[in-house]
């Protein structure tokens, strides 16, 4: 069984919305390979940006 290193936004943002795609990066950065989001609100949920951001960055 294989296991990766996450983290939850929730430690930055309490509700994430697209001001908080740095900390898709910063996560990475960090040496994260999986990273959960905080989502408060589905309806304001970046989908379209945080998707591309994490294919970008390479993280899971």
């Amino acid at each position: 069984m294989d296991f990766k290193f996450g983290v939850d936004t929730f430690i930055w943002a309490e509700a994430y919305g697209e001001e908080h795609l740095w900390i898709i990066p910063k996560a990475k950065e960090l040496g994260f390979e999986v990273i959960d989001f905080a989502i408060s609100n589905p309806f304001t949920f970046p989908v379209k940006q945080v998707k591309a951001e994490l294919e970008r960055v390479g993280i899971d």
